[in-house]
Parts: structure tokens; C-alpha cells; sequence
């Protein structure tokens, strides 16, 4: 869904999937029990049209394994548009959930810098 929140644009995007757990299924090999599902939610603000914008997501992820299923996200984040075509991009990734928590690492958190670039 697009549209404006004042004089600023606004896009609401969703997303569902789900994976069979059952023998036929194209992913060869799955060990999985149940089957699996996600949902997905992303706004994004430009705070700066056609300049800046600001984002916030939530992803919600259930494997369908036996133990350890749940891998959920909250990801904020911004993007500068400096020209034409060169562009920086900033978020910050918070996971939790059983199946993050039982991780060996105990990584939980990532930072994700990029850089576009053309000509």
C-alpha cells in the first residue's frame, strides 16, 4: 500500500509465505517436521522525498522444526540518495526468537552498511 502521511510519501508492505514440510517438496532434503511460515511488514518514510527515507520492519519466522523454531527480526534503517545514482543505505538487524537464543555464536544483532554506485 502506498501513499502519503501528510505531504510526506508512505509505502506499508506485507509479505506471507509458507513451506511444506512433506517428501514432494522442491527443497530436497528438508529435515523438517511441520511445516514453515513468515510474515513480513516494512514501512518506509521519506523524510526527504525522492532524498531520504526511514524504515522500520518486523519479520516473524517459524521453521517448522521440533525445537528451536522461531527466528524473528525488528529491522530500522535510513538511505541517502547523494545523486543521481549514488546511494548509502544503513540498518540495524535485531533477531530473537528460541531458535536465535539456542545459536551457538549468541549473535543476535547485525549493523549493514551499503553503498550504491554507477555511471
Amino acid at each position: 500500500m502506498q501513499g502519503s502521511l501528510g505531504s510526506l510519501p508512505l509505502g506499508i508492505y506485507a509479505s506471507y509465505g509458507s513451506c511444506s514440510a512433506d517428501d514432494a517438496h522442491f527443497l530436497d532434503g528438508c529435515t523438517n517436521t511441520d511445516d514453515g511460515e513468515a510474515f513480513g511488514i516494512l514501512g518506509q518514510l521519506g523524510v526527504l522525498p525522492n532524498k531520504a527515507n526511514i524504515f522500520a520492519a518486523y519479520r516473524t519466522l517459524d521453521d517448522g522444526s521440533e525445537d528451536d523454531s522461531e527466528f524473528n527480526a525488528t529491522t530500522v534503517g535510513t538511505n541517502y540518495l547523494f545523486s543521481q545514482n549514488i546511494r548509502f543505505e544503513l540498518y540495524y538487524v535485531k533477531e530473537s526468537g528460541d531458535g536465535v537464543d539456542a545459536r551457538g555464536n549468541e549473535r543476535d544483532s547485525k549493523w549493514l552498511f551499503q553503498l550504491f554506485a554507477g555511471y
